[in-house]
């Protein structure tokens, strides 16, 4: 609705009726209601258009192309203009259909707004060349019909229906490969959807982190699948990065690290991916993006991946498999209901509390995802009192790759320091600032009667009593070790003992 013979060339002229055969000089009786509930629709197809009203022709009108649906009707953007200023008369069954709902424009569901835009698409050609002596219209009349406004829709109706988002990031990337060829997608119509994107991260920066988060989720996956999903989301992040639309907001979105970080995660392993089949690989993909052949690349000599053999997977099969803790950061702060919400997309969780595993009461969100047959990575946040906050990664089955460990400890003190949070601890720590100790108000003195009765007199076979392993680094065996020697045990501690300590203590 709403599109008039004076929208086109005189070729098409008389596929319409003139909008001054519609124009009425008495309003309806309930304009008002009608009108808000034309400005209520759904918006599934966006045009960037800039076009004198063809009334008068001095007011220029912005987006008038775009199609507005209530899951029934579809009309253009700027028939409020023309209702609103000109009274332009609306179909009578569509009318009745209005005042039977009462003037109130549903909540749509997905496949509604799926079907509504395939149909925006189908129909944009003709309702989208604009005035005449305008040869730029034409070129958008071109465009092809595209679910990417659907997804787009949904997702600005709901921020966190992260599948729309990942189906219209993956829409956008192939539409780019193929602009401008035959039967795809005009260079303006790219444009658009540029555009529409920047709008909508530009407001909501969260969901790019998300989308990052399930790319490098998928990227520690094992099946073939799943790395054609993380090159895929690499290359339109790539895109999204380089883009100069997007320089007001990319850091906020991606993080200042972005790309390297995932560019090392997927240099760890990439050499231990199957082959992708030629079919996969999208025709036209930039050459730089070297992960699409990344399993022809060398590697390591070792067939299997890291944390993986024989004997472990054998075992690992016919054990009972349980949900243990893998890496878990510990922080304080005051969070709003907002800043939650945030933190659990930028995690990529859904907010489910876990049920099963250790600290499964304090939990609040997460997500699960296989990275192999033989083994499935959890990733929690938790609560502990008014503004504890713990991030967790689990495992079940086999123990993940120390790469994986990495990459959350470096996304989990992202975060705490994006929050603004105080770092506690990260267990197992890899920095000083990482581990958490207590020190005494005043050193106590040693019982009388304290004896040493613990079974070592070095200091290496002293590192796994406090928590530590022999290849800890060297600054979080300090902290540690400058715990104990502050408690009462420590003066009865064997002289040798003592000494190396006070050596290791000392050196640079």
């Amino acid at each position: 609705m709403g599109t008039f013979r004076e929208m086109f060339h005189a070729s098409r002229a008389d596929e319409f009726p003139s909008i001054h055969d519609k124009i009425s000089f008495t309003p309806l009786p309930d304009k008002a209601e009608v009108l808000s509930y034309l400005r209520s629709g759904t918006e599934v197809f966006s045009m960037l258009s800039s076009d004198y009203e063809i009334v008068g022709r001095t007011r220029r009108l912005l987006g008038g192309d775009s199609v507005i649906t209530d899951g029934q009707h579809l009309w253009r953007d700027d028939l409020v203009f023309y209702f609103d200023t000109h009274n332009v008369e609306l179909p009578s069954g569509f009318l009745e259909f209005i005042r039977q709902r009462s003037y109130t424009v549903p909540d749509l569901e997905y496949d509604v707004l799926v079907e509504m835009a395939e149909r925006a698409g189908e129909l944009i050609s003709p309702s989208a060349t604009g005035p005449e002596n305008s040869p730029e219209r034409d070129s958008l009349a071109k465009a092809p019909a595209s679910p990417f406004w659907g997804r787009m829709a949904q997702v600005r109706r709901n921020p966190r229906d992260h599948n729309s988002f990942q189906d219209a990031m993956e829409i956008l990337f192939f539409a780019i490969l193929t602009q401008g060829e035959p039967g795809h997608h005009s260079r303006e119509a790219v444009q658009r959807m540029w555009r529409e994107l920047h709008a909508f991260i530009h407001v909501n920066p969260q969901v790019m982190s998300s989308f990052l988060a399930w790319a490098e989720n998928y990227t520690s996956g094992e099946y073939r699948d799943y790395w054609y999903r993380a090159c895929y989301a690499r290359s339109i992040l790539d895109m999204v990065w380089e883009n100069p639309l997007f320089a007001d907001c990319r850091e906020v979105a991606l993080a200042p690290d972005y790309p390297e970080d995932i560019e090392d995660l997927m240099e760890q392993t990439a050499w231990g991916k199957e082959p992708l089949p030629a079919g996969w690989v999208p025709e036209r993909v930039p050459a730089s993006h070297w992960w699409w052949w990344a399993p022809e690349r060398t590697g390591p000599n070792d067939p299997l991946r890291a944390g993986t053999d024989l004997a472990t997977k054998s075992s690992a099969n016919s054990a009972r498999r349980l949900l243990l803790p893998f890496l878990q950061a510990l922080s304080r702060g005051t969070l709003t209901p907002a800043q939650v919400n945030e933190l659990i997309v930028r995690l990529g969780l859904e907010p489910i509390a876990r049920t099963i595993g250790p600290g499964r009461s304090g939990s609040i969100a997460h997500c699960s995802f296989a990275v192999s047959e033989d083994s499935t990575l959890t990733v929690d946040l938790g609560r502990v009192g008014p503004d504890g906050w713990v991030m967790t990664l689990l495992f079940e089955g086999m123990m993940p790759a120390p790469g994986i460990a990495s990459r959350y400890r470096a996304r989990f003190r992202q975060l705490i320091e994006y929050f603004g949070l105080s770092l506690i601890e990260i267990d197992p720590p890899m920095q000083a600032d990482e581990v958490h100790t207590v020190e005494p108000a005043t050193p106590e003195p040693a019982p009388i009667g304290l004896s040493w009765e613990l079974p070592y007199h070095r200091l290496a076979d002293m590192w796994m009593h406090i928590g530590l392993t022999d290849d800890a680094p060297d600054e979080v065996k300090k902290v540690k070790l400058r715990e104990v020697t502050r408690t009462p045990i420590w003066q009865v501690a064997p002289q040798t003992l003592r000494d190396e300590a006070t050596a290791f203590l000392t050196e640079d």
